[in-house]
């Protein structure tokens, strides 16, 4: 698969989503969630400034599997960073290899309906669609 650069892309307006999940990492002095992806991260909580190294989700990246929306063939992205934009090898079709958006799931304290959010660090208020209950999430 041949990666576009700048010189040789036109936008393009297909996008896939990776099947790679990025790992959770959590600050070792107040264990909450920190920000996603590898380097210096700043705890939201206590403001920790915590090294995330993440070299097995480089390489699952680089060596991730996906099909070319257009004539289906199955190409290995080659690269270790997402959004990407790719080209298929076979039929030349441009897209986009987005990072998966990790989601939570948590059960409204009240009507105990199963609610879906995406995965982020903080504290948060969020309104249960079923029973309109504030709920709060610290991750």
């Amino acid at each position: 698969m041949e990666q576009i650069t700048p010189e040789n892309m036109d936008e393009t307006s297909i996008t896939l989503v990776s099947k790679v999940n990025i790992p959770a990492t959590y600050c070792p002095k107040c264990k909450l969630l920190l920000p996603e992806g590898a380097g210096e991260k700043q705890c939201i909580s206590c403001g920790a400034k915590v090294i995330v190294k993440l070299p097995s989700l480089e390489n699952e990246w680089e060596k991730e599997r996906v099909a070319c929306p257009k004539c289906s063939k199955v190409l290995i992205a080659g690269v270790n960073k997402r959004p990407c934009k790719l080209k298929c090898s076979s039929c030349n079709q441009k897209f986009t290899l987005t990072k998966k958006i990790m989601k939570i799931e948590i059960c409204c304290p009240k009507c105990e309906r199963k609610l879906r959010i995406k995965r982020s660090p903080g504290e948060k208020i969020i309104k249960c669609p079923a029973c309109e209950m504030d709920v709060k999430i610290k991750c």
